[in-house]
């Protein structure tokens, strides 16, 4: 696919799915692509709920993971993002869609545990995947399209452990969605 990206001009037009089989490579191997991943200009989206759902099915032991390892290509310089391509069909039978939902469950999958790398996962399933799929500046910065979404969180670590669904939609400009989860303690019923 990168050679066929690059023989045909495709570079910075052509985006990835899945790519599963990057899991599974060699620390080595994994680093001697990223120069003609580079050449061609591709973007990779790791799509977790469809690939841990339909990887290593008939593995008995020692079953592998199967998500891209995104947060290494991303050091690497490589556009990689997160996304979601399927939800409660044969390929992904759970799930909503919500994406910050998948970036939980990426920092779980690749292990990444630490503060920065939970502002990374946001970024993968924000800007940079905007920017995999075409949309080259999409940030919060004057002059920008107003297309965000606000969280009831104080930090990236608290929005990706507890994926609260108490939230804003803005699309150009506008609030289109508002979400709040209501709970109630009922000391008397106890």
């Amino acid at each position: 696919m990168l050679e066929e990206t690059i023989r045909r001009g495709w570079q910075g037009r052509v985006c990835l799915g899945h790519m599963t089989k990057l899991a599974g490579l060699a620390p080595a191997a994994l680093q001697a692509l990223i120069p003609l991943m580079h050449q061609a200009d591709v973007s990779i989206l790791a799509l977790p709920a469809s690939d841990l759902y339909m990887m290593s099915r008939k593995d008995t032991h020692n079953v592998r993971r199967g998500v891209a390892p995104i947060h290494q290509l991303l050091k690497m310089g490589v556009t990689a993002g997160l996304a979601v391509n399927n939800i409660q069909n044969l390929f992904t039978p759970f799930g909503d869609g919500d994406i910050l939902k998948l970036c939980t469950l990426l920092a779980q999958v690749l292990q990444l545990g630490t503060a920065d790398s939970h502002a990374r996962c946001l970024d993968m399933v924000t800007t940079v995947a905007a920017k995999a799929i075409g949309i080259p500046s999409h940030s919060i910065t004057p002059g920008s399209v107003a297309d965000l979404v606000i969280l009831e969180a104080h930090s990236a670590t608290e929005a990706i452990a507890t994926a609260t669904a108490n939230r804003t939609v803005i699309k150009n400009g506008r609030v289109v969605a508002k979400s709040k989860l209501e709970q109630q303690l009922l000391w008397d019923q106890l």
